[in-house]
């Protein structure tokens, strides 16, 4: 394991890094993933948890920059355009990790949650002037390790889905939790009555954001193995949501062995683009 390091560190310093992710737009048609474009961070960063966002006419990508040297994830934003990035400001950093960028919209205002565990609590911003300004808007689950937070508006009813660890961090990876809140300012949250409604390695883990497809409601999910994070993931048809039930049917999964590609080793996130494009991000044994 010393060894391992020790290599690790030496290719970190000619400028080679070991399974480093990055964000990519990727097409799918039927079960056939093929990779578009690929983006590549900064020499002392990886790209994670990307979330598309169109908003008049123009295309945003939200989502965490990992800096090896910080070692802490913050918040960032690009636009693209015909896939190719032509702007970049960072929008959140704090003393703590932060991933995840969540992003839904009510009304006409836009809001983020990011992921913030290290703080025990989770805090939601709200937009002053879309896309790079946002203050605090309201704190949930004071003295709660929540991850992964993503907003559901689904038959005029709002969710939020999430990831708890009680006693050590390998529960985010198996356990989900739904709760109901009555109004945007989340002020009256209800849990699911059989929370976690989840508890398996995987289809627990959020990630990404619902989106429909041909009428169904589209979860997407981490695979998860043991000792392996961020594998794969699965897409997963929403058949009972209530806060006595809750049913998901994988319809879809997407490994490394989706990509001709033998250097990716794992891929843990889907935001839909269009019918045909949507956004992941890749982990790469090794990258320049």
């Amino acid at each position: 394991m010393k060894l391992i390091r020790l290599v690790d560190k030496l290719l970190f310093l000619i400028g080679i890094k070991s399974y480093r992710w990055k964000i990519a737009i990727c097409s799918k048609k039927g079960k056939k993933i093929k990779i578009i474009k690929i983006f590549n961070p900064g020499f002392f960063e990886f790209w994670a948890d990307p979330f598309f966002v169109k908003f008049k006419k123009k295309k945003y990508i939200f989502f965490e920059i990992y800096n090896y040297l910080k070692k802490k994830g913050e918040i960032s934003c690009v636009e693209i355009s015909n896939n190719n990035i032509i702007d970049k400001k960072k929008i959140l950093e704090l003393k703590y990790h932060l991933s995840y960028p969540n992003i839904f919209k009510h009304k006409k205002n836009f809001y983020l949650i990011p992921e913030s565990y290290e703080n025990n609590k989770t805090t939601i911003y709200k937009s002053t002037k879309f896309p790079y300004k946002w203050k605090k808007f309201n704190t949930l689950f004071h003295g709660k390790k929540i991850c992964d937070t993503t907003v559901l508006t689904h038959n005029k009813k709002l969710w939020l889905f999430f990831n708890k660890a009680e006693k050590n961090l390998n529960e985010f990876n198996k356990r989900l939790y739904i709760y109901e809140s009555k109004d945007y300012n989340f002020n009256k949250i209800f849990s699911h009555k059989k929370n976690p409604v989840i508890n398996n390695l995987y289809s627990s883990r959020s990630a990404g954001s619902f989106f429909k497809e041909k009428k169904n409601l589209i979860r997407p999910a981490q695979i998860n193995k043991k000792n392996i994070y961020g594998y794969g993931l699965s897409l997963n048809k929403v058949v009972k949501l209530d806060l006595n039930r809750f049913e998901q049917v994988e319809i879809l999964r997407i490994t490394p062995k989706s990509f001709n590609n033998k250097n990716i080793c794992g891929v843990h996130h889907y935001s839909k683009i269009n019918d045909e494009l949507f956004l992941t991000d890749l982990c790469f044994r090794f990258s320049f």
